[in-house]
């Protein structure tokens, strides 16, 4: 889910949380092997600017805390997206 609060013409700044499931195969040295996956949460903040009517730029930075059984990672995504709304 998004929550977005306008802060200008064609600017607003959004938050999201939601849930991500994944899937890790790991393969190492002398026959290390293990299949893991599981379901976490997820949530970020971004800032969306609009370019024209349907268009708009999307700045954004989202965290992923996986944590299942002996596989713990904490991800972080940033990521520059053009929208067009059709």
């Amino acid at each position: 889910g998004i929550l977005a609060f306008p802060v200008a013409d064609r600017m607003s700044l959004y938050g999201k949380a939601g849930q991500v499931w994944w899937d890790v195969d790991a393969d190492g040295p002398a026959g290390f092997d293990e299949h893991v996956d599981g379901s976490d949460w997820l949530y970020g903040a971004g800032l969306q600017v609009g370019l024209a009517e349907r268009l708009a730029l999307r700045f954004e930075y989202t965290r992923f805390e996986l944590d299942q059984g002996s596989a713990n990672a904490d991800l972080d995504l940033a990521t520059i997206a053009v929208q067009y709304l059709f």
